[in-house]
């Protein structure tokens, strides 16, 4: 808990709930970092950097797919190029959630079925990103990307990290709830875009 709220910003309330919640899954009075790697458990299916898990394995692929990394990267609009030409305005290139809905979509189509309670500890995941590194732009709030892309890419928070606001557990379900959302309208827009062909 306290690990949690000195890193990250997190309001007691909700590291307690992370922390609990994670002892109850792994039902253990120890917990390691391996632990939390238990298929299924809290490691799940369609990750956005790790492959899923082998069938009959007890444990996830550790290793990190910068491929992967790079297609998250692809699915953020506007793409580089467009942010780049409005740079003199102030514009960066952020993830945002309308990415991360877009991201979700893309890995649940590559990977095996995921459930509901994986979908939620999915979005759970990026929307705690996103409530802890998340800033505005002109057009757009979001986690700058070279920000994300160390953070997830390589598990290196920036240069003399410090969280700058407390996350607390309302905001994080307001983010859950929004990729949540986000997701089933993009769902919906493709299936009519689909249908219309």
């Amino acid at each position: 808990m306290s690990g949690l709220k000195a890193c990250y910003g997190l309001s007691t309330f909700l590291a307690a709930f992370l922390s609990y919640v994670s002892f109850f899954f792994l039902r253990g009075r120890r917990l390691s970092l391996y632990d939390i790697g238990k298929h299924n458990i809290i490691e799940h299916d369609a990750s956005m950097v790790h492959h899923d898990t082998p069938e009959g394995d007890k444990y996830a692929p550790t290793e990190i797919d910068q491929a992967l990394v790079e297609a998250l990267i692809q699915d953020i609009k506007p793409d580089a190029n467009a942010v780049e030409a409005n740079s003199e305005d102030g514009e960066q290139f952020l993830l945002g959630i309308e990415d991360i809905a877009r991201a979700r979509i893309r890995r649940e189509k590559e990977c095996r079925t995921v459930t509901p309670k994986v979908a939620m500890i999915a979005g759970g995941e990026m929307a705690l990103i996103l409530g802890i590194m998340e800033v505005k732009s002109k057009r757009k709030i979001g986690v700058p990307v070279e920000i994300m892309r160390n953070w997830i890419g390589h598990e290196r928070l920036p240069e003399g990290w410090k969280p700058d606001r407390v996350m607390g557990f309302w905001a994080l379900r307001e983010r859950i709830q929004a990729i949540a959302a986000t997701v089933k309208r993009l769902r919906l827009e493709e299936a009519a875009n689909d249908k219309a062909k």
